[in-house]
């Protein structure tokens, strides 16, 4: 049989002979070696003198963990002759990569002089983690501590720098590790389970162990467990719709009067089917008790339905038809849809109910669906308006007339770089024509370049949604590098656009912006902004009307939970009020972090300012939001803000609240609320508004989804003291066995079950034939499911470790006594394994009876190690304890080279 010396010599004798000058080499060389690989060096002696040499050999390293393998040696060499004498060297799997010297010792037997030969050598770096699971339960009831361990070895030969993350809430111990090549840790995970878990449920548990020093290497591993649910929800044949019912106390001070009474809801929104095909929403609220505001419900009534083809609303909505045509308008009416293969046809009636000047539109429309991204739609709407009307429009256009809009729109999605979205449109009224157009385009497929443009243009006389308008918004970045980024973008409103009376008219603005964000840190940023913004009230008399040039400086930084934000803006600014010209300073703080399941957000910020109607108008705003979630029951949420800016009058504006939401079991809720706000058009008196809001929820049967079914078996007795009374659970069902071992489970609603056995019910040793528990899927009327109780089996036994030829400079016996062995054990349906350490007893007990596998792994030791004991079955009887002694050897490699020396000659050129 040819060894690995005789094998290595022959493949790499060509090589070192052939590569190098035998008679004038110099004594330094470098082999680049791998970890764990036995190397071959040669040495060139050279004989220069006239008399016969015979050398004794020896070999010294520079690391013990680089052995030369060689005992005694020697070699003759003749007068006038060189020789190569190639040395075997193993290099462990923990040697670290880098440069290392094995010197050959030559030791002269005449002379007794002593010549070294040296040769350097290069260990090559390799990075190699394993990380897989050891040992994680297959059930667990619901509520119990999950843990599961985990191996995670360096089989590399560097040094590692870990950081582990989890799924899980906690890892026992350790959250980083240094983990030294050949090193083994075992991570234990640690899940608290829900005990009110409503279904039983898989989890997959997953381990993610992070290199600290290279951000792209990472390792993943998992196990799932199936958690039983202890306190199931009451399975239901029914498909059932959720419908809430609630009442409301509300008061208000306004204006220092103060009213209040009661409102009513119902509302609902949910599947008429368990396919969730047919949806179904309704809502009903009954009128307002108090002046309305945006803080307050407005009365709203409307019921709608909606499958793959039927679209049917009945009620109040907000209804649009396109943007340019009626974009926004909210008003009691209805709308129908119906959809074919690729076409779709609809339309609506509405009666506005925030806007006086439109008695009744109507519409209806025809979409083209190209593909699931792209369509055209085709419509037209008509608006009737009121009859005593005799206001003139914002176009100075009458009112009164009836107007005829349509329009086409169309929706590109699919495109490669681009998303589009465009609309024409053209108006008829009896005395004037009008157009529009509207063009929206997005982009954020580029790798380094991003934005989107849209603009509106219309008519003076245009009778839509908008009306001698001309809006323009775009926004565009580009990514310099991964740390800067270049943005631009520009704002101008529409003038003229006919909204719902739900807010005052909102300023007029223009607005441009450019600059750059350059990201410090991984968690920093620094922006730095200029550009020009117009303010103009809509409202006589004016408050401000304004242009300002501006440059802005923002830092943002998280540090540890804290996350900040600083900003600091400068401008000048021409004031057309006052017609004044001064400087403008504007600073603000935002500070937010998350504490005892509270989240909060405090914010400040000063401005000095030539914008209103004082040439130095000096204010300070600050404010707080905290959001406390106590349980999944009680949250908490508290608001503050002392004032806000004057742009910001024509909305209802917050300034105090507290509210707190109280779930009281699965179907009641309270939620209580208090508030102080600035009405829209005040800047500075308060009202105050408070509201205690009950609510029930129904879960109506709108479907069948099943009939009762049942679940029966029989327990046979294999060996045990009895098989009566045993209890079974079953989800929230439990059945006891008669004296004859039969069971059943009665009007259990179909559906995935897991079977288990209750311990207290058993004797300590009495274990069933099958593995429990045991996932049943339940169908039709009846099911069986048979089993067998048996009396359990054991394996126990020590792992014992033997010395052989054991080199001194191999073992540390200090280290050795962490080492051990993972130990499995299988029946084919079922896996243990065990983490054994040597000279320690091991045990499987509660085992099933059969036959069952045992294998043998090592556990972070050493290549000198070697289990003697091989894979092997073991037959177990009911009640049967049978011993297994796990046998490890551990010895020095022994390598065979060749005896003799080789002889190379070298004759020159004639």
């Amino acid at each position: 049989m040819i060894n690995l010396w005789y094998i290595s010599f022959f493949i790499l004798l060509p090589v070192s002979v052939f590569s190098q000058n035998l008679f004038t080499e110099k004594d330094e060389k470098k082999e680049l070696l791998l970890p764990g690989k036995i190397a071959l060096i040669s040495f060139n002696i050279e004989n220069t003198s006239e008399q016969n040499k015979i050398y004794d050999i020896a070999a010294r390293t520079a690391d013990p963990t680089i052995e030369a393998v060689i005992r005694k040696d020697s070699i003759e060499v003749l007068a006038r002759e060189s020789k190569v004498y190639i040395l075997p060297v193993k290099v462990s799997s923990k040697t670290a990569a880098g440069k290392y010297q094995v010197t050959l010792i030559l030791t002269d037997r005449t002379t007794n002089s002593v010549i070294e030969k040296h040769s350097q050598i290069v260990v090559s770096s390799i990075k190699n983690i394993s990380l897989h699971n050891i040992e994680a339960p297959q059930y667990l009831r619901a509520g119990q501590v999950l843990r599961a361990s985990f191996q995670i070895k360096n089989q590399g030969n560097v040094a590692e720098y870990l950081r582990f993350e989890t799924n899980a809430d906690l890892i026992e111990g350790i959250d980083t590790v240094h983990l030294q090549p050949g090193e083994v840790r075992i991570i234990e995970v640690v899940k608290n389970t829900d005990i009110n878990l409503p279904n039983n449920d898989i989890y997959y548990l997953r381990l993610t162990a992070h290199s600290l020093t290279d951000s792209l290497s990472k390792w993943h591993t998992g196990t799932h467990t199936t958690l039983i649910s202890v306190k199931p929800a009451s399975n239901d044949i029914y498909h059932r719709l959720p419908v809430y019912i609630s009442g409301a106390y509300i008061g208000m001070q306004d204006k220092g009067v103060y009213s209040g009474g009661f409102q009513g809801e119902i509302r609902g929104s949910g599947s008429l089917n368990n396919k969730n095909s047919d949806l179904l929403s309704f809502r009903a609220v009954s009128p307002n008790p108090v002046k309305f505001n945006i803080f307050t419900q407005y009365e709203e009534y409307f019921i709608n339905y909606k499958n793959d083809r039927w679209y049917v609303h009945l009620g109040d909505k907000v209804y649009a038809s396109s943007m340019l045509t009626e974009f926004s308008r909210y008003g009691r009416g209805a709308a129908l849809q119906y959809r074919f293969k690729n076409v779709s046809l609809g339309g609506f009636y509405n009666h506005p109910r925030f806007f006086a000047d439109i008695r009744d539109e109507f519409n209806v429309y025809s979409t083209v669906h190209i593909n699931k991204e792209d369509d055209i739609t085709a419509g037209y709407l008509y608006k009737i308006p009121q009859d005593d009307s005799t206001k003139m429009g914002y176009n100075a256009a009458r009112v009164s007339e009836r107007a005829h809009l349509p329009y086409v729109k169309a929706n590109i999605q699919s495109l490669k770089y681009f998303k589009i979205l465009a609309e024409a449109s053209y108006s008829h009224t009896g005395m004037h024509n009008g157009s529009g157009y509207m063009v929206q385009l997005q982009s954020h497929y580029l790798k380094s370049l991003s934005g989107n443009l849209s603009y509106i243009k219309t008519s003076p006389f245009y009778a839509g949604y908008f009306s001698n308008a001309s809006m323009f918004n775009g926004y565009l970045r580009y990514l310099l590098s991964k740390r800067i980024t270049l943005s631009a973008s520009y704002v101008q409103d529409a003038k003229n656009i006919q909204r719902d009376t739900f807010t005052l008219s909102v300023p007029y603005r223009e607005y441009q912006q450019y600059g750059a964000r350059y990201k410090y840190a991984k968690h920093g940023a620094l922006s730095l902004l200029s550009g020009i913004q117009r303010y103009q009230d809509r409202l006589e008399p004016k408050l401000f009307d304004y242009r300002e040039a501006f440059a802005r400086v923002t830092i943002e930084q998280k540090m540890a939970f804290l996350n900040f934000n600083v900003e600091g803006q400068l401008g000048r600014t021409t004031n057309y009020l006052l017609g004044y010209k001064g400087t403008s300073q504007y600073y603000t703080t935002n500070l937010s972090f998350q504490k005892l399941k509270t989240s909060f957000n405090l914010f400040a910020s000063y401005m000095q300012t030539a914008r209103y109607q004082l040439k130095e108008y000096k204010t300070l705003y600050y404010g707080i939001r905290t959001f406390s979630r106590f349980s999944d029951n009680t949250q908490l949420g508290i608001f503050y803000q002392n004032n806000y800016q004057p742009e910001e009058y024509y909305a209802d504006r917050n300034l105090m609240e507290v509210s707190l939401h109280q779930r009281l079991s699965s179907k009641h809720y309270l939620d209580l609320s208090g508030r102080y706000v600035l009405q829209r058009g005040e800047t500075g008196k308060k009202d105050f508004i408070v509201s205690l809001k009950y609510t029930y929820r129904l879960n109506i049967p709108v479907q069948k989804t099943a009939s009762y079914t049942s679940l029966y078996g029989n327990v046979r007795n294999l060996g045990v003291a009895k098989t009566e009374g045993l209890r079974l659970m079953l989800g929230n069902h439990i059945a006891l066995t008669d004296r004859f071992g039969n069971y059943i489970f009665k009007n259990v609603v179909p559906g995935d079950y897991v079977l288990e056995i209750d311990r207290t019910s058993i004797n300590i040793n009495d274990i069933p034939d099958v593995q429990l528990p045991v996932p049943l899927q339940l169908s039709g009327k009846e099911n069986v499911f048979n089993f067998g109780m048996t009396v359990a089996s054991s394996i126990k036994g020590m792992v014992k470790v033997e010395e052989r030829n054991a080199s001194p400079i191999a073992f540390n016996n200090n280290k050795d006594k962490n080492y051990g062995v993972i130990i499995e054990a299988s029946n084919g349906k079922e896996v243990y394994r065990k983490i054994c350490l040597f000279n320690k007893p091991f045990d499987f007990t509660y085992l099933r009876p059969g036959t069952w596998d045992i294998k043998v792994y090592p556990n972070g030791w050493e290549k000198e190690y070697k289990i003697i004991t091989g894979a092997q079955s073991i037959v177990l009887k009911a009640g049967d304890m049978q011993y297994l002694d796990i046998i490890v050897v551990r010895q020095r490699g022994e390598i065979k080279y060749q005896q003799e020396s080789i002889k190379i000659t070298y004759q020159g050129s004639k």
